[in-house]
């Protein structure tokens, strides 16, 4: 089948072959959406000797087990970008147990420019926009603001590291409290949905009851289900959007890195794949309009 999609015999097959060879750099367990990957089930396999880092963008403030994702690997990161569970608009988070790679980040940080007054203002001015353009009823007009890049998926190779600016400290300020906020309110509309979709409609990571989702992924039966879904939801304002559009060996930027590998479930759930707002910008009147739709 050629495939690693959710396959942990062909992952553990790898693993093995690695032993020979010793080309892995790490492994990079993703918790989508802030859904958790198996990570302990992935440790098992993969054992002490391969470094894992975790990618936990969308996960700031989940746990499994008790134990905060972001922080069961050998360095760990979180996205403070626009969307997220907590955002600044722009930069983020890594963190590590290990001296070492603790060392070499600092050293690194050292060594990072400092934003100018311009980076500063253009940041604000984003901020405001997007705020504003976060409503569900809103979300069509980041169309007419292409800078926004609202909605799209980007792979940059080249891109400015800065450090945080005080503006965006303020964005932050009081961070736990308003994490807890933001989970809070992300939970209540996860449970509204989930208690109201009709059971034809596939839910991603259903089994976490407990994940406050920055949004809640659905699959589609087909690409043109979905496609019509979020057709409709732009022209009445509901906020549902297609996620990540291709599989990883479809990025132009780094499709040579998979020349002759296919991922045939990567690309199913690419082409099937949409998500529903939660944030506290959803109204009750926004969850019946979406529900409605998703209805109909």
């Amino acid at each position: 089948e050629g495939s690693l999609d959710f396959d942990k015999r062909q992952f553990e097959a790898i693993i093995e072959e690695n032993k020979k060879n010793n080309k892995i750099l790490c492994i990079l367990v993703t918790h989508l959406f802030g859904c958790p990957a198996d990570f302990y089930g992935i440790k098992k396999i993969v054992g002490s000797k391969i470094p894992i880092v975790e990618d936990a963008a969308q996960a700031m403030g989940e746990k499994i087990e008790n134990e905060k994702l972001g922080t069961l690997g050998d360095v760990g990161f979180f996205s403070l970008g626009r969307g997220k569970a907590l955002s600044a608009m722009e930069g983020g988070v890594i963190v590590t147990d290990r001296n070492d790679l603790g060392g070499i980040l600092s050293d690194l940080l050292k060594k990072i420019e400092v934003p100018s007054v311009l980076d500063r203002l253009k940041l604000a001015v984003k901020t405001i926009l997007t705020t504003v353009l976060q409503h569900p009823v809103l979300f069509c007009l980041p169309k007419a603001l292409p800078f926004l890049k609202l909605g799209e998926t980007l792979y940059e190779e080249d891109f400015s590291i800065r450090q945080m600016s005080s503006f965006q400290k303020s964005l932050v300020g009081n961070w736990q409290k308003r994490l807890k906020g933001h989970q809070k309110t992300r939970k209540k509309n996860i449970i509204f949905w989930r208690e109201n979709f009709p059971q034809i409609i596939t839910q991603i990571c259903a089994g976490q009851k407990k994940a406050s989702l920055i949004r809640l992924p659905l699959l589609a039966r087909s690409a043109e289900e979905r496609d019509k879904v979020c057709l409709k939801s732009e022209a009445v304002g509901c906020g549902i959007m297609p996620t990540y559009p291709a599989p990883i060996n479809e990025i132009s930027q780094i499709s040579e890195e998979f020349a002759g590998q296919y991922f045939p479930n990567a690309q199913q759930m690419a082409k099937c794949l949409m998500t529903i707002p939660v944030h506290e910008y959803v109204s009750e009147r926004d969850r019946r309009r979406i529900l409605k739709l998703i209805k109909t």
